[in-house]
């Protein structure tokens, strides 16, 4: 199992590199803010929102990486980017997303239930003060 395991993981390093090295030498401007990393019914994802997902997990630690984990990486990422906008299209294809005044109505209501919270937490402070206060009075007689 361990032997199969690693002969995917290296053929997924190869299909990668190769990936890398066609769009490198497609003679074109290939810097990763143009490159496409993957195509989902037409959606392109860039090699740029691979990159920035990895900068964002690793907390600019890749170079301690080797070329075969940071490879594998890279392919954990793009798959979990094309499951998410396969599932997005999904959501758009059946009706399922919010419209901006859903969205805005919910923050709104986020921030109206957060105002109250703080004021309540305030309140229960103040008494809190308010009761030691006291205890303290009768302490003192």
């Amino acid at each position: 199992m361990l032997r199969k395991h690693k002969r995917n993981l290296s053929l997924m390093a190869v299909v990668l590199g190769a990936l890398l090295i066609a769009a490198c030498g497609s003679g074109s401007d290939t810097t990763p803010d143009n490159m496409v990393a993957a195509t989902v019914n037409g959606k392109k994802i860039m090699l740029s929102e691979v990159e920035r997902v990895i900068q964002q997990q690793m907390q600019g630690k890749q170079s301690e990486l080797s070329a075969h984990d940071l490879a594998q990486a890279r392919l954990t990422v793009l798959d979990k980017l094309i499951q998410r906008e396969v599932l997005y299209q999904r959501a758009e294809q059946e009706k399922l997303l919010p419209t901006e005044e859903q969205i805005t109505t919910a923050i709104n209501q986020q921030k109206q239930q957060s105002a109250g919270d703080q004021r309540a937490a305030g309140q229960v402070r103040r008494q809190d003060h308010d009761q030691r206060s006291r205890s303290r009075r009768l302490l003192q007689r």
